[in-house]
């Protein structure tokens, strides 16, 4: 039986600590990062969610504390706001910051499964 220590989540954790003050993820808190998920998921399955529709998710925290989480994210650069062609409704689109985000986790777990 492998020993706990060695398993890739804990590997996985200990180089996220230790890389954090240079990694994109300390820019974000736990709220934010489900949030990204949330925003780069649909846009991965080519719906982009809308404002409202992200403020949908009660399970993440209340649409005030999604919305004002989200202000931050955009003034950080992790998501961008586009108008559909109507442009009656605003569209959350992830930008080259939270690529390289994903980049950097994948790197990381990538590190983690090969210890």
């Amino acid at each position: 039986m492998k020993k706990i220590k060695n398993l890739p989540f804990f590997n996985y954790q200990r180089l996220s600590s230790l890389n954090s003050k240079n990694h994109l993820i300390s820019k974000l808190d736990n709220i934010q990062q489900e949030i990204l998920v949330k925003i780069v998921d649909a846009f991965v399955h080519d719906s982009p969610l809308s404002i409202s529709d992200l403020m949908s998710y009660r399970n993440i925290a209340s649409p005030v504390t999604i919305h004002t989480r989200l202000r931050k994210m955009i003034l950080i650069g992790f998501v961008d706001v586009k108008l559909d062609k109507d442009e009656r409704c605003k569209r959350l689109i992830p930008t080259a910051l939270a690529k390289e985000y994903y980049e950097q986790e994948s790197n990381l777990m990538g590190q983690a499964l090969d210890r």
